[in-house]
Order: structure tokens, then C-alpha cells, then sequence
């Protein structure tokens, strides 16, 4: 079970995202044509609407970066009912399903005492599609640090998907998928740390045009 594992540093200090700027990686070019991926979002840590909706805004703004738009739906249950009653959560073949839930010691031994979440990436050559956040240790590291609990959680979801997308556990040097994020970059601002870099993202790009179109498609002109 250990492979399973997926270790997001929290050794994060202070962020606010409302002034950051994302620069394109790609170029102008790249984003007229956006390649669309499903996101399943299943709230069963009660994570409050607003802060979903905030950190879904942080998630998209970094893979918009990477020429890729991210659709969300929201699948979270109540009353046995999707709270969407959106079509799209009735099959979840080739989509990506995220799940922001409690405390990880009880049902992931496995996961590293500091991991904001983990994705699971299957040794097989199947997609990976499942991936996890702790609400309650973005809290924490929220409360400890000047970081915006919403802000973090749509950087740490950011992180997962580009986890799921890539079908690997492995860190990069730089950009938003190093791990440890360091503290001088959040620190000084260096905003550019926190997006996919060039390379990272016309990878990304390669993998969701290969997905079946039933999970991706392109849009614009």
C-alpha cells in the first residue's frame, strides 16, 4: 500500500493568491485552443461551499496556465442525491474524482504525518483517476501559517491533479509540482514556482489529448 502514497509537503508559509498573476507557459497561442478535463468533486470533509468554489478557482487558474480547462461537477451526497443532480456525476469512467475528506490516520496509515493529500496511481497501466485532500490538515497548516485555507487547497488539488494526470508520484525542481515547496519562493513572492513549468505543462497536454473525449475535448475557436 505504500506505493500508493502521495507526500505534500507542509512546510508552506505564507501565500495569497488574489495578486498573483499566471503567466501562460505556452503562449497566446495555446490558450485559444483550452483542452477541457472532468473534475468529480466529492465534499465529504464539509468543506464550506464558498471555500470549494474559491479553491476550484485556484485549481483552474493554474492549469489554465497549462492550456487546460478544468470542468468541475459536483458529486457530493446528500440525502442519497448528487447535491448537483448534474448528469455528468452518474458515470465516473475516465474522469478524475477528488475527494476532500477528514483526518488521513485513520484510513490511510500510509500517508505521511505532514501530507496534505495523496493520489493514488495505480502500478498498472490503467489512468490514474483518484485522489485525496485532508481538509482538517489544511486547517492546520492554515492556522500556523498567514496562508488562506481556500488558496491552499486549490494549490494542493492543483498538485493532485497534475499527480493523476501524469500517472506518477514523482516531484519536479521546479514548479508546482516540486515538493517541499519551499518558503523562500512563497516568502519572496515567487509566484512563478506555483504554476506547471513549459515542460510540465505541454506534457499535460499530450496526456488529456490522449484521454477518450468522453473525459476531454478541446474548446475555443
Amino acid at each position: 500500500m505504500k506505493s500508493l502514497q502521495r507526500v505534500l509537503s507542509s512546510g508552506i508559509f505564507i501565500l495569497s493568491l488574489s495578486s498573483i498573476s499566471l503567466a501562460h507557459p505556452l503562449g497566446q497561442s495555446a490558450e485559444s485552443e483550452l483542452l477541457r478535463i472532468s473534475v468529480h468533486v466529492y465534499n465529504y470533509a464539509g468543506v464550506p461551499d464558498a471555500q470549494v468554489r474559491a479553491a476550484e478557482a485556484v485549481a483552474t487558474q493554474v492549469l489554465h496556465g497549462a492550456g487546460i480547462e478544468l470542468q468541475w461537477n459536483d458529486c457530493s451526497m446528500k440525502l442519497g442525491r448528487a447535491e448537483s443532480n448534474s448528469p455528468a456525476c452518474d458515470g465516473t469512467s475516465n474522469k478524475l474524482l477528488l475527494y476532500f475528506v477528514g483526518p488521513l490516520e485513520g484510513d490511510f496509515k500510509w500517508v505521511a504525518n505532514n501530507a496534505l493529500g495523496f493520489s493514488i496511481v495505480p502500478v498498472t497501466h490503467e489512468q490514474a483517476t483518484m485522489a485525496y485532500v485532508s481538509w482538517p490538515r489544511i486547517q492546520k497548516l492554515s492556522a500556523s501559517t498567514s496562508t488562506d485555507a481556500a488558496d491552499l487547497l486549490g494549490l494542493a488539488t492543483a498538485h493532485e491533479v497534475g499527480h493523476l494526470l501524469f500517472g506518477s508520484h514523482d516531484h519536479a525542481n521546479q514548479g508546482i509540482m516540486r515538493a517541499p515547496w519551499k518558503s523562500k519562493d512563497l516568502q519572496s513572492k515567487h509566484w512563478e514556482e506555483f504554476r506547471f513549468t513549459r515542460g510540465q505543462a505541454q506534457r499535460l497536454r499530450s496526456v488529456v489529448k490522449e484521454r477518450p473525449r468522453t473525459d476531454s475535448s478541446r474548446i475555443g475557436p
